[in-house]
């Protein structure tokens, strides 16, 4: 039984206390700021979850690839099973998947075979590593807003619709790791936002407009094409553990597809056997020939430590990326010059 979120407001009221004490030791330099010798690109967010950051990591690490530059992706590798540094991928293999990675960094490294992902939950250690071991062009941190021990170069937040305005609780009792002045801090805004609406406090600041969009579907079984009518005449289950799932049901719905079932699980979530056996029995209860899930998922049910996976010949991936909407140029120019690099 979830507690009610207005019993949860003091300790809300405490978190913004012990936030608002540790931001100001930041703004008046009584905490020091680490600055290392390669610029930082910061994605963050003042929410907890589902704002859209990786997607936006994955369009900023495209732009410098594009661009000839050598990115590192920088994380904290958000429930994974190890500590301390850990390379994902050097820039020429994978080294770790999503048990001990993390799924976003696991997704990033198999998504971006030449770009180095690092993990370390100490973002000043684990950016004086990425430099010594694999010395980038540039770091793009991602879930960075909130580290500031690392001095960045560019600081970009994305809000989605669930962004905290100024009257929003703060965690525990509302979904707000900062208040909205937090905003202040950032050099860019980008709105990634169903609804449209304006947010109180981006007065000033370039704002750049964001969309998600159904890349293609890709076929976990080799030599399998699969597309939207295929998936019809098919008809599908879907499965998500991502922080908000009814964009992934409003992606579908924009194509006219509709799941048979559709099975929510948390933000991160670490599947099992029993995931495995609920979801293939959704499949045989409903008559459905395909599985369908979110990239972030299906690395997920990879690795030795997950059971077999009897529905993964029928499994398919919905590859969704960031379309910018507004603002292209002000990004690419923002995220090339941090980088050293001119936009075209």
């Amino acid at each position: 039984m979830k507690t009610p979120r207005h019993l949860l407001l003091p300790v809300s009221w405490l978190y913004a206390a012990i936030v608002a004490a540790r931001n100001h030791c930041y703004d008046s330099g009584i905490f020091s700021v680490t600055a290392v010798g390669t610029p930082v690109i910061s994605v963050g967010n003042i929410t907890a979850g589902g704002t859209g950051k990786t997607p936006l990591v994955e369009f900023i690490v495209a732009t410098l690839l594009g661009a000839g530059a050598r990115p590192a992706v920088l994380s904290r590798g958000y429930r994974r099973t190890t500590r301390g540094t850990l390379t994902v991928s050097d820039g020429a293999s994978v080294r770790a998947g999503a048990d001990r990675a993390g799924d976003e960094p696991a997704q990033i490294a198999r998504k971006f075979p030449g770009c180095v992902v690092v993990v370390d939950e100490d973002r000043v250690r684990g950016a004086r590593f990425t430099e010594s071991e694999f010395h980038p062009d540039v770091i793009v941190l991602d879930d960075g807003f909130q580290h500031r021990a690392l001095r960045r170069d560019l600081d970009i937040v994305v809000l989605g619709d669930e962004t905290a305005g100024p009257d929003q609780a703060l965690l525990p009792a509302g979904n707000g790791r900062e208040p909205a002045r937090a905003l202040g801090r950032a050099d860019l805004l980008v709105l990634n936002r169903r609804s449209g609406a304006g947010h109180h406090g981006v007065e000033g600041k370039p704002v750049i407009r964001m969309r998600y969009e159904l890349k293609r579907f890709s076929a976990e079984a080799p030599g399998i094409e699969v597309g939207c009518g295929e998936l019809l005449a098919g008809r599908f289950v879907a499965f998500c553990g991502i922080g908000n799932p009814g964009s992934f049901l409003e992606i579908l719905a924009g194509l006219g597809l509709k799941p048979e079932s559709f099975l929510i699980y948390p933000d991160h979530h670490r599947y099992g056997e029993r995931d495995v056996i609920k979801i293939a029995g959704a499949l045989e209860r409903t008559g459905a020939k395909y599985v369908l899930t979110t990239e972030k998922d299906a690395v997920r049910l990879e690795g030795g430590t997950m059971p077999q996976v009897p529905f993964r010949p029928r499994m398919v991936v919905a590859v969704i990326g960031a379309v910018i909407a507004e603002g292209a140029e002000i990004l690419e120019r923002a995220v090339l010059g941090a980088a050293g690099r001119r936009a075209s």
